[in-house]
């Protein structure tokens, strides 16, 4: 090919004809400037392509890694709700012991009010696409904005969880652990042996439980809605990128 244009060029100028010459030459020139555009805009296109295919591929990660976190809020919500529930038994059924309550009834709710569960989310996918630079790759300005700022919304949640965690350690544990023998849980109760339940000081701690777990159960709201808004981005970019 390159030897035909050479051949016409050469022609061109042995019969003088310079302006055809000329003409022929930004011609050329042309079909080589279009070829190359033609070249950028195919590798432009596989670009997007593979990019796409990335993305949807984050997505999926994002989607999966979301659901599963939704999951252990679940589990996390029901277990401080079912906790909450007997700490609020207690709460109206004070002063505990002064023998007018039944002491099964007693001991069922006061034995519930003792364990623990932390909301620990899942963060290897979204930290893998955020520390490669990938998070570029979604198109999408709002699920961006809203996966960078998870891990602040996560921990305004787990600082008020340790609060309680910190108060349920030492204040609520360490008072009963003083307080009451573990054989009264086994043993049928006298009123000599629920005597510490008349404090103030524990309708306090159990107050204090029951304030804080609230608080904690508020703010579990807004970890949902935020992760109820990812979830349902990220479905739908899923759904217009994979109906191409």
């Amino acid at each position: 090919m390159l030897f035909l244009f050479r051949k016409v060029r050469r022609k061109m100028l042995d019969d003088n004809k310079v302006t055809n010459y000329l003409l022929y030459a930004l011609g050329e020139i042309v079909l080589v400037v279009i070829g190359i555009l033609i070249a950028f805009q195919l590798e432009e296109l596989r670009e997007d392509y593979v990019n796409e295919e990335k993305e949807i591929k984050h997505l999926k990660l994002i989607r999966d890694e979301f659901n599963y976190n939704n999951e252990q809020l679940q589990n996390a919500r029901v277990m401080h709700k079912f906790i909450n529930g007997s700490t609020w038994w207690l709460v109206e059924h004070m002063p505990l012991g002064y023998g007018h309550l039944n002491s099964d009834s007693l001991k069922y709710h006061l034995a519930r009010t003792f364990g623990w569960h932390t909301y620990d989310p899942s963060m290897s996918s979204i930290e893998a696409i955020i520390n490669s630079g990938s998070l570029e790759l979604i198109s999408n300005d709002s699920l961006k904005y809203l996966i960078t700022t998870w891990k602040d919304v996560v921990e305004d949640y787990n600082e008020d969880e340790y609060i309680l965690q910190d108060l349920y350690n030492n204040n609520y544990v360490r008072y009963f652990q003083e307080n009451i023998s573990l054989r009264d849980f086994v043993a049928p109760w006298s009123l000599e042996n629920l005597e510490s339940l008349n404090s103030f000081k524990c309708e306090n701690v159990i107050l204090e439980q029951y304030e804080h777990r609230l608080l904690v159960l508020d703010e579990m709201k807004t970890v949902q809605e935020r992760l109820d808004r990812i979830l349902s981005l990220t479905e739908s970019e899923l759904k217009k990128k994979e109906a191409y």
